[in-house]
């Protein structure tokens, strides 16, 4: 947040202003220096602005599940999503959501991946295809075997990129 508020703080506008408002003072003006007033409300909004975007973006997660169900030594577990690791079997059913990149390896379901590709139909998935992290799983059971964990899954790149946040440069920056 400190960040932030620097970053607004300390433009080339901004100091230009400052420059400007200590001439004026030195001619004995005050009421001439109303100007800055307007600087500083332009500041001030940019900050709550860009503290609004950032906490809004910090929420942001398309993995909302928080448990999986993960097929080692040949039981069933159910473990955090944090603790399945690169070749576990995930045991998928309607209403599941994938949380890690992964490929069918028996069974097939219908997938609705619209958070990740924006596609509205469901897809159906064979052995062999690949399931898409943050998808949801419409219909049909699935064992899928993890390819992709932790921020090497599609929808944490997708996070990640969300979360770079920059600013367009103004036209007097350009």
């Amino acid at each position: 947040m400190g960040q932030i508020i620097r970053k607004n703080i300390i433009t080339p506008f901004n100091i230009l202003n400052l420059i400007l408002g200590a001439l004026v003072l030195t001619t004995g003006s005050i009421k001439n220096m109303l100007f800055l007033g307007v600087a500083l409300c332009n500041t001030v909004v940019g900050c709550i602005q860009e503290i609004r975007a950032k906490q809004t973006i910090d929420k942001l997660s398309l993995i909302s599940s928080p448990k999986a169900h993960v097929q080692r030594d040949g039981k069933l577990w159910e473990v955090p999503v944090a603790r399945v690791v690169l070749d576990d079997i995930l045991q998928l059913t309607s209403g599941n959501q994938v949380c890690s990149d992964c490929v069918v390896a028996a069974g097939s379901c219908e997938v609705n991946e619209s958070l990740i590709t924006g596609e509205s139909d469901p897809v159906v998935k064979h052995p062999g295809d690949h399931l898409l992290s943050g998808s949801f799983i419409v219909s049909g059971t699935c064992r899928a075997q993890v390819e992709h964990v932790g921020k090497d899954n599609y929808a944490a790149k997708i996070t990640g990129s969300a979360k770079y946040v920059k600013k367009p440069d103004s036209e007097i920056m350009r």
